[in-house]
């Protein structure tokens, strides 16, 4: 499986102006199979909860998904989230947003 990960400071956005992040919402942010962020573009990208997920890929190499930024590579006081995060059963990438928001 592949699993868009929210930053914890995206989670609390959505609670606040979306509602809980619950079981739901979880499920838009998990696709089958295993999927690279150099892949995102050449598959599809359908969540558990059915939805087809879109990318982007913008100026500067940053990947979207659905208008929210894969990953980030910083310097200096703002956050870093990471992309291709290999676990036992699939990858993690890190995203600012909520998919749901």
């Amino acid at each position: 499986i592949t699993i868009f990960a929210p930053v914890d400071s995206a989670i609390k956005h959505h609670e606040k102006t979306v509602g809980p992040f619950d079981a739901d919402v979880c499920r838009m942010h998990i696709v089958l199979g295993n999927v690279p962020v150099s892949q995102l573009g050449s598959t599809l990208l359908k969540t558990l909860s059915g939805k087809i997920l879109t990318h982007e890929a913008a100026t500067l190499g940053k990947d979207y998904v659905n208008n929210v930024l894969i990953g980030q590579k910083t310097f200096g006081k703002i956050d870093d989230y990471p992309v291709d995060i290999e676990c036992n059963n699939g990858l993690i990438h890190g995203i600012n947003r909520s998919l749901a928001s």
